[in-house]
């Protein structure tokens, strides 16, 4: 594709366009409709739609166009998705139907709806909404069709390596599962094993089987935060499955009692053991209360070891098992250092937490990739949408 910088422009009520680009109602290049209350059922196949996407399954439905948009009407309102083939919409969504031939090319106008950011129209209420009436007399500024089409083959294009990446992510995201499950009960390359009663399965015969506080302890130096810029760790910083410690905040208006850490301690969400949170620290800050700071012993634990040992299914059906408290469940250190494993000698727990590392940087590079296409992405259909750079048509 050729591109161009178009210099040749002039004011609207929506703002500054090319030259050669109409302005029209968004009501006159496409029918839009309100959804409909669907029966949601459980044996059902038909996808329903809300405002955010999908909600459930039912048995029948109300369109069959192959390419659908789907705005939010109520709750989140103005947000704009995408959906294909055969749906359901619920009333809380609007749905395209019916694109005037020749006017408009579906994607680009998916494209262009999504770059409006339409929930900033919302009428503010208890539910922000926004009406059907608003949005068939939306204006919006709209090229020729056959430059629609190329600046959303292109988008479309961007997309699609944006999901490659993420399939990428997610397929390395279960290979180190995989393998995590496989090297902390069967090690690297034993070919002699044993029975362990305790643990209920076999695991290599060099191994010895150990309680969590005998080979770690939980650090409990405590301190009042004195805003002088600490990194402060708190669970939101956290997420499910993270194994490397990203990010942080600072102490500045923090007042309240706090857990001090160190390099290479391990960070473990006791709040609602379910979610997976423990990340190994690489830097020396304050984490929050509802955190458990581990250190091992390094003569006989890897710290590498053993944040992989409390991501293992094993330790957090241990863990989730123990927890307390109906609304805001929650472990203790004095729970999870009864939880048995099998530890190998700390040379082979190197060898094994350096294999699974290097998966986690493989993942963290994909991540970062991603990030950056989604924010080329976004600058891209700024200036495209907008008619800043144009694509040449033949």
């Amino acid at each position: 594709m050729e591109f161009y910088k178009e210099t040749e422009f002039r004011e609207t009520d929506i703002g500054r366009i090319p030259k050669d680009w109409p302005v029209k109602k968004l009501g006159e290049i496409v029918e839009i409709k309100n959804g409909q209350r669907p029966i949601i059922s459980d044996e059902g196949s038909i996808p329903v739609y809300g405002a955010n996407g999908i909600m459930g399954y039912a048995s029948d439905s109300i369109t069959e166009d192959d390419f659908i948009i789907l705005i939010g009407r109520v709750g989140a309102s103005g947000e704009v998705n995408v959906a294909k083939g055969k749906i359901w919409v619920s009333d809380n969504a609007f749905y395209t139907e019916g694109f005037r031939e020749g006017e408009a090319n579906p994607r680009f106008l998916y494209y262009l709806l999504k770059n409006k950011r339409l929930s900033q129209f919302a009428k503010k209420s208890t539910h922000p909404i926004i009406s059907l009436s608003f949005l068939r007399s939306f204006p919006i500024e709209i090229p020729k069709i056959k430059e629609q089409e190329k600046i959303a083959s292109f988008l479309s294009d961007l997309d699609e390596l944006i999901q490659q990446t993420d399939s990428i992510i997610q397929k390395t995201q279960e290979l180190k599962k995989g393998l995590m499950q496989e090297l902390l009960t069967k090690g690297i390359g034993h070919k002699e094993f044993k029975y362990s009663e305790e643990l209920g399965h076999e695991i290599p015969k060099e191994w010895e089987v150990v309680s969590l506080g005998s080979v770690c302890e939980q650090r409990k130096e405590s301190i009042i935060p004195r805003g002088e810029g600490s990194p402060f760790i708190g669970l939101e910083h956290i997420e499910s499955e993270q194994v490397l410690l990203g990010k942080y905040s600072q102490d500045y208006e923090l007042r309240s009692l706090k857990f001090k850490f160190y390099p290479d301690d391990v960070l473990y969400g006791k709040l609602r053991p379910y979610l997976d949170k423990a990340v190994l620290t690489n830097s020396e800050g304050i984490c929050s209360t509802d955190i458990l700071v581990l250190t091992a012993n390094k003569e006989i634990l890897s710290p590498g070891f053993l944040v992989y040992l409390l991501h293992s299914k094993s330790f957090i059906s241990h863990a989730v098992s123990s927890t307390t408290g109906t609304n805001h469940p929650r472990t203790s250190w004095k729970a999870i250092s009864q939880f048995l494993f099998g530890k190998p000698p700390v040379s082979e727990q190197n060898e094994l937490s350096s294999i699974l590392f290097d998966i986690e940087e493989q993942i963290e590079k994909e991540k970062k990739a991603k990030k950056k296409m989604d924010i080329m992405k976004k600058g891209l259909m700024q200036i495209l949408l907008t008619g800043q750079v144009r694509i040449k048509v033949n």
